[in-house]
């Protein structure tokens, strides 16, 4: 008699590890383009000395760091865990939250279509999730 010892097969392994790739890299880029805009602003703050311009941006620019940070984590998290079916929970819950903080800055920023092709990706991040979960 012969055991079965494989693992449960992943049915969303390729759309985790793939949006997982491109949101890591968006959310490099990203990072580092707001790095350098809070260095622009901190030339700027300097330069007008008291005012309150500088330092509205610059917490304005913190509070973007949030969901970019949390794309880069859920990126890499999707990653780690395409092929494990059993850590599909954690997946959802970040692609989940991801989607939520997106929504969150297209409503803030005012809606315009061309918004909405934020929303690829982690949609298409939670739809491999799922079918992990329900593998799983």
């Amino acid at each position: 008699m012969q055991y079965n010892n494989a693992a449960p097969q992943a049915p969303g392994k390729g759309l985790l590890k793939v949006t997982g790739i491109l949101m890591v890299i968006f959310s490099s880029l990203a990072l580092i383009l707001m790095l350098i805009s809070m260095l622009a602003l901190g030339a700027l703050g300097s330069f007008f000395a008291g005012s309150g311009i500088a330092a509205a941006s610059t917490v304005l620019i913190l509070f973007a760091f949030l969901p970019t940070i949390f794309e880069f984590v859920t990126g890499i998290l999707g990653i780690a865990n395409a092929n494990k079916p059993e850590k599909a929970g954690i997946c959802l819950a970040f692609g989940i939250l991801v989607i939520v903080l997106t929504v969150v800055s297209i409503i803030s920023n005012g809606f315009e279509w061309t918004s909405l092709t934020g929303l690829v990706l982690p949609v298409l991040y939670l739809i491999g999730a799922v079918q992990n979960k329900q593998a799983a």
